[in-house]
Formats: C-alpha cells, structure tokens, sequence
C-alpha cells in the first residue's frame, strides 16, 4: 500500500466525479464529465506505467479513443442541434 503515489486514489476520485457529472445531464456538466475522462485516462495510463502493466496501458489508450470519438460525436450533434434553432 502506497506504493502509487496517491495516482490510483487520483484516478478514482476523478472517475467517479466523471460519472458523476454524466449524470447530471446538464450540457455544461457533460462537458466537463468529458474533460475529467481524459484526465482520468491519463491516470489510469500512468497506474498502467507505474504497475508495469502492458494490458492496462493499451486498454487506456483504447479507452482514449473511445473517450475522444464520444466527445467529438457529442460535439457535432451539438452543433447541428444548435444550428436547427
């Protein structure tokens, strides 16, 4: 125990307010669940470093993809939505 630094205590607390924010629903709040994503990635990438894990450093650069193409697609659908008003 402690071993980490404190990253995996990090990497927690950001993922769960991440989730958090999702559910709020709010435009403003799922924005900034999307940002906390890519910070919780960058966490989780690092636990993968620090642990010497080959599986969780590919899994967090899968999960990046994923978390990039969601806030990308969010974005667009966004600004059709706002464009038809």
């Amino acid at each position: 125990m402690g071993d980490y630094y404190g990253v995996d205590w990090i990497a927690n607390g950001v993922t769960l307010v991440r989730l958090w924010m999702f559910s709020n629903g709010t435009p403003h709040s799922r924005f900034w669940g999307w940002i906390l994503g890519f910070v919780g990635v960058f966490f989780w990438a690092l636990m993968g470093v620090m642990m010497d894990s080959l599986p969780t450093m590919i899994t967090n650069v899968i999960y990046f993809a994923l978390t990039l193409r969601g806030f990308l697609k969010e974005r667009r659908n966004h600004a059709d939505d706002a464009s038809t008003d």
